[in-house]
């Protein structure tokens, strides 16, 4: 556990000034509105960061299959950082205890272009009933928006720690993702029983399609898009997912 907190560490100072695809996921969160601003959903954290990814399967081999283990094992190390907040009741992300100062925020929000309006991105959307047709669906995201808030909303829930995300679906430079409801019960009850039977909290009926695409057990309705940020630029990477 103790190298996943020095990690921790090393990750706030390092990912705010570099190039890395978590890196435009905190700075977008600077820009989330009211008690969000700053807040960095966990599911991002274990999903965008693969050597948290390889420090959990060491801790834990049952993490390699156990998505919900990576992120209490992430809540874990966290909750020894004295300047992190966590927030597992309305939330299940991370955010900083003392803010940064406006003029860093300007600073470190102004490396991203800024998108000239709005952008459009070509979704699918898997109903978790077999009987309800996959359908196409477009989402827009705002000049200041975060795209995972935007996935969130058309999911019905709040905002992105509700969220959770796949590993990459076909070629992993297409960052196509399946993105679903979280199951709804406290991950810190999953710190004390890592196996957790997530099916009895989850909300809606298991999602066979979805399920059988990402190799893992899903619930509810997903969202299947390509988008996300790369090691090569801070702009938001996205491409049109279709039905053809």
């Amino acid at each position: 556990m103790i190298w996943l907190v020095v990690y921790l560490i090393c990750s706030q100072l390092r990912f705010l000034s570099t190039l890395h695809p978590l890196s435009s996921h905190f700075r977008a969160a600077l820009q989330r509105e009211g008690h969000l601003s700053g807040s960095v959903p966990i599911s991002v954290i274990a999903t965008y960061d693969a050597k948290i990814s390889t420090i959990c399967k060491y801790i834990n081999s049952d993490a390699e299959s156990n998505f919900v283990l990576v992120m209490s094992l992430v809540l874990r190390a966290a909750s020894k950082l004295d300047n992190l907040m966590i927030s597992v009741d309305e939330a299940l992300s991370l955010q900083r205890r003392n803010p940064l100062l406006p003029e860093t925020i300007h600073t470190l929000v102004n490396q991203d272009p800024r998108l000239l309006g709005n952008l459009s991105i070509e979704v699918i959307r898997i109903p978790s009933s077999v009987e309800k047709t996959v359908e196409p669906l477009v989402l827009t995201i705002s000049a200041n928006g975060y795209y995972v808030d935007v996935i969130a909303q058309e999911l019905g829930v709040t905002e992105a720690s509700k969220v959770f995300i796949s590993g990459t679906i076909g070629k992993a430079s297409s960052d196509m993702r399946l993105y679903y409801s979280a199951p709804e019960f406290r991950l810190m009850d999953q710190l004390s029983d890592p196996h957790l039977n997530v099916a009895s909290h989850a909300k809606g009926s298991l999602n066979v399609r979805a399920s059988y695409l990402s190799g893992q057990e899903v619930y509810g309705d997903a969202i299947l898009a390509s988008a996300g940020y790369s090691w090569k630029s801070s702009d938001l990477f996205h491409e049109n997912v279709s039905l053809r």
